[in-house]
C-alpha cells in the first residue's frame, strides 16, 4: 500500500455504502427514540436536544469510513429526518445540516490524519457547534444579530453538554481503537 493511501477500517464501495446506510438509519431513528423517551418522561424535545443523538452515528461513520462518507451521512440524515418526521423544523434544518456535515467531515479528517485522541476528539466535538454558530449568524436564524445568535448558540450548547460528553467519550474510544488497530 502506498503512503498516500489512507486506510479506514471500513473499506470498499460495498462496505462504505452499508456503513452509510446503517449510520443514516441510526442518525434518523435515534432522535425519534429520544423524542419518544422525552415525551414519556415529560421532558419533551429538550431530551433529544440534551443528548444530541443524531451526531454520534455521523461521527462514528466519518471516523471509520472517511470524510466523504461522513459528509454524505451528515447531509442525508437531517434531510431524511425532515422528510419523514418534519424535524428538524424550519430554519433549524440548515443549522443541523451544517453541524452534521461538519461532524462527519472532521471526524474523517481526524481519523485520516491520525492525530492524537485528545486533539482529534476536541476537533470533532468543537467543529460542529462552531459550524452551527456560523450558519445561525449567516441565516439570521435567531434574529437580533450576532448577539442573539451567540446567546442562542450558547444556551443550546449548554443544553447539549451531556450529549457532548457522550460524543467526547465515544470519539475517544473509537480513535483509541483505531490507533491500536494501526499499530498491530
Amino acid at each position: 500500500m502506498s503512503d498516500n493511501v489512507i486506510s479506514y477500517p471500513i473499506a470498499g464501495v460495498g462496505g462504505r455504502t452499508l456503513a452509510a446506510a446503517v449510520a443514516t438509519v441510526a442518525a434518523v431513528g435515534l432522535p425519534q427514540l429520544f423524542h419518544l423517551a422525552g415525551a414519556a418522561a415529560g421532558a419533551g424535545p429538550a431530551f433529544a436536544q440534551t443528548w444530541l443523538p443524531m451526531f454520534l452515528p455521523v461521527m462514528v461513520v466519518g471516523l471509520l469510513a472517511g470524510p466523504g462518507v461522513g459528509a454524505i451521512v451528515g447531509l442525508a440524515s437531517p434531510l431524511l429526518a425532515y422528510v419523514l418526521t418534519g424535524m428538524p423544523a424550519g430554519v433549524m434544518l440548515g443549522v443541523v445540516l451544517a453541524e452534521a456535515v461538519v461532524c462527519g467531515v472532521v471526524a474523517g479528517v481526524v481519523s485520516a490524519r491520525r492525530v492524537g485522541v485528545v486533539v482529534g476528539t476536541l476537533a470533532v466535538v468543537v467543529a460542529a457547534p462552531v459550524a452551527a454558530l456560523v450558519v445561525r449568524m449567516v441565516l439570521g436564524v435567531t434574529g437580533g444579530g450576532v448577539g442573539a445568535a451567540l446567546g442562542t448558540w450558547w444556551t443550546q450548547t449548554l443544553t447539549g453538554v451531556p450529549g457532548l460528553v457522550v460524543q467526547v467519550v465515544g470519539v475517544a474510544i473509537v480513535l483509541t481503537l483505531l490507533a491500536r488497530r494501526r499499530t498491530h
